[in-house]
């Protein structure tokens, strides 16, 4: 796959920052697109000398400049770029219907057009409050009522889904969609439960603990993600499927907290936080969120590698180097 061009939206985000890096490291030619401009696009700064990278501020929901960038030269897109976050999502949902919709209506028209395989990055969290886990791909959504502001970040990256998997199947468009599963590591912003108390660690301040710490998650290390997205657009047959990636190992968040004190040495407090008093009853935490896993396992062999210990204690490790 050397030399071959793609293009990454949202490039200088958690995940899209690092699948940027592991393509350049493959040989790919990578242009990046994402709204902040060059000289806040911390993530990627350390490659913006690279002669193989190419990076483009704009607004995915900006029709024009989608079609002035998006042409034939490009042989996949990977299309990453989001509104993501509890608190972007809860306090701006008009934002994150039309990031995530519109921007992906505007990816996916121009791919269309120029036949660019397109990988689609969608979330768990389109399985809503399931109680049937583990989940698989085609298993049912549940969500609540459009009275709360909760479920406009899964509605939108559902209606992104059935738009993408109706061009799979009546535009013969190639490519994939993957779901991903409470993925951390180093680079992550503080919006999230993993990087935010994993920076609090790296400061010796207290942790922060949402509601009862029972909650169940599967967490996923970066680098596992990453490899499994580039593995997945590699290989013919997963063309057209929609596929978990993340782990099936369940910790509840108590247990995760506890595992961040230990990697950070420290004695560390931690605080309780009624989510019913940050964001109202409008706020509905998920109890259990677990992947079925075996049909990425089938496609193309790919299954998590880093325990939560290790990965905790690498992303300790570059917490460590934030907190000045």
């Amino acid at each position: 796959m050397n030399g071959e061009k793609v293009l990454v939206t949202g490039c200088n985000g958690f995940i899209g920052s690092h699948l940027t890096l592991q393509l350049l490291h493959a040989g790919y030619q990578v242009v990046g697109l994402d709204i902040l401009p060059p000289t806040e696009a911390l993530n990627i700064q350390s490659i913006s000398n690279n002669s193989n990278f190419k990076y483009l501020s704009g607004d995915v929901t900006d029709k024009a400049l989608i079609d002035s960038v998006i042409d034939a030269s490009y042989s996949k897109v990977f299309h990453l770029a989001a509104r993501v976050g509890i608190e972007r999502y809860m306090e701006n949902p008009i934002d994150v219907v039309r990031t995530n919709v519109v921007g992906t209506l505007n990816v996916l028209e121009a791919a269309i057009r120029h036949n660019c395989y397109l990988f689609f990055s969608s979330t768990s969290e389109v399985y809503g409050k399931n109680p049937n886990v583990p989940w698989a791909e085609d298993d049912d959504r549940v969500l609540g009522s459009t009275s709360f502001e909760r479920w406009s970040y899964s509605s939108s990256k559902s209606a992104a889904e059935h738009a993408v998997r109706g061009a799979f199947k009546q535009q013969n468009l190639k490519g994939c969609i993957v779901r991903f599963f409470n993925i951390y590591g180093p680079g992550q912003s503080e919006a999230f439960v993993v990087s935010r108390n994993i920076l609090l660690a790296a400061k010796g301040q207290p942790l922060i603990m949402h509601n009862s710490g029972t909650q169940t998650r599967c967490f996923t290390y970066i680098d596992d993600a990453v490899t499994a997205c580039i593995k997945l657009v590699e290989e013919a047959k997963t063309n057209g499927e929609v596929f978990n990636v993340g782990t099936n190992t369940e910790h509840t968040v108590q247990e995760v907290l506890n595992a961040i004190i230990e990697v950070s040495g420290k004695s560390l407090t931690i605080e309780s936080v009624d989510t019913a008093n940050n964001f109202g009853d409008a706020f509905e935490d998920i109890m259990r969120r677990v992947p079925q896993v075996s049909k990425i396992y089938e496609a193309i062999g790919w299954k998590a590698t880093t325990n939560l210990h290790d990965g905790l204690y690498k992303t300790y490790q570059w917490a460590v180097n934030q907190k000045g």
